[in-house]
């Protein structure tokens, strides 16, 4: 059964009227920065300005993309993982993804429930899970028709296992520590992808 999307379009009258309501103010103070820009400056007023300027530029950049941000399809990402450490420093990436939501699991019972309630777009398994082994979770997972397309990325402390579980589905193995740019590719590719599908 598919789902039918939500109206948005209160989003996008509120998040027009916002955008407005920041845009005026924003280009007044970008052209008195640029009125005085042509004034003759100190090295230190200069450098001060230049920082104005980009932060102004920063924030213009936030604002048009604001409405893209709030209404961007929400995808959900389960990981499961232990490690508080772990979860802290996954959760600090997702953060700046918008769109995304991330729920946690940390062992395997909760998270084969939470899979199969929420059947996230992606799942991010850690192999050292303290009541079962991640890579039965994944042959669980792949065996289950209504779990087997869900896509299953391994965060993983150990290099050993990666054409093990590469060939039992997973479709692929992030070493520790993680490459943030690498994750960052996978978790848009992966949820993106199955979100559209």
């Amino acid at each position: 059964m598919s789902k039918s999307p939500p109206d948005m379009s209160w989003v996008r009258e509120v998040m027009a009227k916002l955008e407005h309501d920041l845009r005026n103010p924003l280009t007044a103070v970008m052209g008195f920065a640029d009125l005085l820009g042509m004034s003759e400056l100190n090295e230190r007023q200069r450098d001060h300005l230049d920082r104005v300027q980009q932060a102004a530029e920063q924030l213009l950049h936030v604002i048009e993309t604001m409405e893209e941000r709030a209404i961007a399809p929400q995808r959900t990402v389960v990981y499961l993982e232990d490690d508080p450490g772990n979860i802290g420093l996954i959760a600090g990436i997702i953060v700046h993804r918008p769109g995304v939501r991330l729920l946690t699991a940390p062992n395997a019972a909760a998270g084969l429930s939470l899979v199969r309630t929420e059947m996230p777009d992606l799942l991010l398994l850690d192999l050292g899970l303290p009541d079962r082994d991640g890579a039965e979770v994944l042959a669980d997972l792949k065996a289950d028709a209504a779990t087997a397309h869900i896509p299953v990325v391994v965060i993983s402390g150990s290099t050993d296992r990666r054409e093990g579980v590469l060939a039992a589905g997973a479709e692929a193995y992030l070493s520790k520590p993680l490459d943030i740019v690498e994750f960052l590719e996978i978790v848009d590719r992966f949820a993106a992808a199955n979100s559209a599908g």
